[in-house]
């Protein structure tokens, strides 16, 4: 997740920015169902920390919001997707330790025979089994953490 600034705002002078540092903002959301998630997002985050967030929903498109950020309206959160896009006076700042997965979903019909999506599924497919499988013990030596390759 990245936090959306106007890019005079003084959390641009970070390289990544802490929840701790959101805890004051007032954030712009659109008014769609990803809003509504954001949102809920938000209020999960800085409940943490005991905060209870200023948001305020939008009737606007993403790119929209993103320009509402620019104008000084708020800051926003968006993916990591977004941040290349080019928007005037806007900066986009990663949210330092944040290492909730964000949820998505994809409808297809299986009839489809478009290669690219087929290679896209495939590929979303690998990499969600990578991403179940438990992370190595500290404690496992060098040598339990290579794989036999004799065979």
């Amino acid at each position: 997740m990245f936090v959306v600034l106007r890019d005079t705002h003084e959390l641009c002078a970070k390289d990544a920015v802490l929840w701790e540092d959101l805890k004051t903002e007032s954030f712009i959301v659109a008014r769609s169902e990803i809003g509504a998630t954001i949102r809920n997002y938000v209020i999960k985050r800085l409940a943490a920390l005991h905060q209870r967030p200023d948001i305020r929903q939008s009737p606007v498109a993403r790119e929209t919001l993103i320009h509402l950020v620019g104008l000084g309206q708020g800051v926003s959160l968006t993916s990591e997707a977004v941040t290349s896009m080019p928007f005037p006076d806007v900066a986009f700042r990663p949210i330092a330790g944040n290492s909730d997965a964000v949820p998505f979903s994809g409808v297809w019909r299986l009839r489809n025979s478009n290669q690219a999506l087929r290679r896209f599924i495939s590929l979303a497919r690998t990499l969600s089994k990578t991403r179940k499988e438990p992370n190595v013990s500290a404690s496992q030596t060098e040598h339990e953490r290579k794989p036999d390759l004799r065979n």
